[in-house]
């Protein structure tokens, strides 16, 4: 609704004091469908009333165009002229995000590469002439506020609020949907102390078995941070991605907060374990694998995984 009223009137944010929705069993025969009251955010400025009809004596349907009828009273108060440089309000002239637009803004910065300090510099270059004369910034949310707004988007959308928990959550959940005749599920593995999870489908694993037996397998491993919160009373957590050359195909991934060659050997060793699986029990191996001057992927590899080449890269 302010959307549509900012469109025809800029220089105020609303606040609305009142909204009523005639019920269908309302005795009101000539009440309006709805009724609103607004006032400026900044005080002592304008006031709206606004009205939404029956349409044909009957109530508008979910999606369906209405006309609102908006009275305006009085005149605005802070629009800034050509002489002055400030102006005293009683509270800031923007409005807060709410509802859709709420959840649209944050599905942007979580989902795009755009910061919240970008967003809110690029809605800043939209505002009209008469919003910034006015100080209406309700288009352009600070920084901090669309950072908080993206991290309720987030929160929201999470199972549990125990990363552990929803983890777990996960795995059932993929476990019942992707259905594998010999390896079902998504995440194979979940522990807690050291913190480790294995991901990977029973699709990743036949296609890194069919490149090992066509003798082209070459596998890009390596290791980053900032994926995950750090746990209480544990090492940094650190991603590690096993990535098929050909086609950019993780093969599996881990996360984990030991970060010893021994112990990334043992997990190497379960993905070993539903290679059999599908082999019948043959061991296939890469052509190569790829990785840094990292000596706990070089330890996992020089183990059961033995292969022709380990080359190692700047």
């Amino acid at each position: 609704m302010y959307g549509k009223f900012t469109e025809q009137y800029p220089t105020c944010a609303l606040k609305f004091l009142y909204n009523h929705i005639k019920q269908p069993d309302s005795r009101k025969e000539n009440a309006p469908f709805w009724d609103g009251r607004a006032v400026c955010r900044t005080g002592n400025c304008v006031s709206a009333k606004l009205i939404i009809d029956h349409i044909n004596d009957r109530q508008p349907t979910d999606q369906e165009d209405v006309v609102v009828h908006v009275t305006v009273r009085g005149k605005c108060t802070h629009v800034r002229t050509a002489d002055e440089l400030e102006f005293n309000v009683d509270m800031p002239n923007r409005r807060q995000l709410s509802g859709m637009q709420h959840h649209k803004t944050g599905d942007v910065i979580n989902t795009s590469a755009t910061s919240a300090t970008e967003m809110h510099f690029s809605k800043l270059g939209q505002l009209q002439k008469d919003e910034v004369a006015a100080g209406n910034v309700t288009v352009c949310q600070t920084p901090s506020i669309l950072s908080q707004v993206a991290y309720e988007r987030r929160m929201s959308e999470r199972l549990h609020p125990n990363a552990v928990l929803e983890l777990d959550i996960a795995r059932k959940c993929w476990q019942s949907s992707v259905v594998g005749p010999t390896i079902p599920g998504y995440i194979q593995q979940l522990g807690l102390q050291p913190f480790h999870v294995v991901f990977y489908s029973e699709q990743q694993v036949r296609t890194y078995v069919d490149a090992c037996k066509a003798g082209d397998a070459v596998i890009h491993c390596d290791a980053t941070g900032s994926v995950m919160s750090s746990l209480p009373g544990q090492k940094r957590l650190l991603y590690y991605c096993f990535l098929l050359c050909n086609g950019s195909l993780p093969v599996v991934d881990i996360l984990t907060t030991r970060h010893s060659g021994d112990w990334l050997h043992r997990l190497l060793l379960m993905f070993n374990s539903s290679v059999r699986r599908l082999t019948r029990g043959r061991v296939v191996m890469p052509k190569q694998v790829v990785t840094d001057f990292s000596y706990a992927l070089m330890s996992a590899f020089n183990g059961d995984m033995t292969i022709e080449a380990l080359y190692t890269l700047m």
